[in-house]
């Protein structure tokens, strides 16, 4: 099965789910999201979803659920495709077929007190053009807040402070906002 089993104690947890399939119906449907990138560039970024998996699918049997991304099929990244152009590849790639999928929540449980995990890592950007490595994202979770028993919901306004930092040399380089030690601020980007 596909789904996240507990971490080992200061483990690092990807949030890639890969899965094998080897039915050429596969039971799940596909559908595409897309945003407009504000940095860099005007052109939109697509993903293809998983939006629904037929109970009693192979892919139901594998542990695939909704909500997952498609990384990639048969070790060709298809993050920058829509969901016709996936689901295309998928319907014509030999079997057994081999699919990375992205589970978000992985990611997220990873960073929950108890759940063994020293950190969670997503890869951000693939290789691509002129970046032969993949852009990856490392949160670590250096304490935990007490418990607040207000929750959050739909259309609240959330403030989250962070620091982001270079793992060769601890150099910050974003932050939420941002003092020297000399005292000049930086109002920071998040």
């Amino acid at each position: 099965a596909a789904a996240a089993a507990p971490a080992h104690a200061g483990a690092v947890v990807s949030d890639e789910v890969s899965v094998t399939f080897k039915e050429a119906s596969l039971g799940m449907q596909l559908d595409g999201l897309a945003y407009q990138k504000t940095t860099l560039g005007s052109m939109p970024s697509l993903r293809c979803v998983v939006t629904a998996v037929a109970p009693g699918s192979e892919a139901a049997k594998l542990g695939v659920s909704d909500d997952w991304t498609v990384v990639s099929v048969n070790g060709a990244n298809v993050e920058s495709l829509g969901a016709q152009e996936v689901a295309s590849k998928i319907a014509e790639a030999p079997r057994p077929l081999s699919v990375v999928f992205r589970d978000a929540e992985r990611f997220t449980n990873a960073l929950e007190p108890g759940s063994g995990a020293r950190m969670a890592r997503t890869t951000v950007l693939p290789p691509t053009g002129p970046y032969t490595e993949a852009q990856v994202l490392e949160v670590e979770r250096l304490q935990s807040p007490p418990q607040c028993s207000i929750g959050a919901e739909r259309g609240d306004l959330l403030e989250v402070r962070y620091e982001g930092r270079l793992r060769q040399d601890n150099k910050l380089f974003d932050g939420s906002a941002i003092t020297f030690a000399d005292g000049r601020a930086v109002p920071g980007r998040g």
